[in-house]
């Protein structure tokens, strides 16, 4: 089954304290045409044609001044980042069943904590 993907990343320092990433992701499978499956199966939901994925982070450093050769950017790291994902059935709708649609979004926003030692 031919599949293929990619990702892409950022980085950018704004500052010594402050950086933010932007990253996206994406993959496809092809499957062979008539896979067969009984709408909104297990085999049905199963079957991802496309994934989507980015992320987008602010990253905060308040120790950076404290930094060394080892920790260059400083042994702390907080803030927030979301994320959002997509995910395509095989099929799309037809794989759901009735009144279905045949992909899922997800959205998520989170806080997050570093420390490196």
């Amino acid at each position: 089954m031919p599949s293929y993907g990619g990702t892409l990343g950022y980085r950018r320092f704004w500052s010594d304290t402050l950086r933010s990433t932007l990253s996206y992701a994406f993959a496809r499978q092809d499957f062979p045409s008539g896979v067969g499956f009984a709408p909104g199966s297990s085999r049905a939901l199963s079957l991802n044609r496309e994934m989507q994925q980015a992320i987008a982070n602010l990253g905060w450093s308040p120790f950076a001044a404290r930094r060394t050769s080892r920790q260059p950017f400083g042994w702390l790291h907080l803030g927030p980042e979301y994320f959002f994902s997509r995910r395509d059935l095989e099929d799309g709708a037809q794989a759901v069943g009735a009144g279905g649609v045949g992909h899922g979004i997800a959205n998520r926003l989170v806080a997050f904590g570093i420390a490196r030692f």
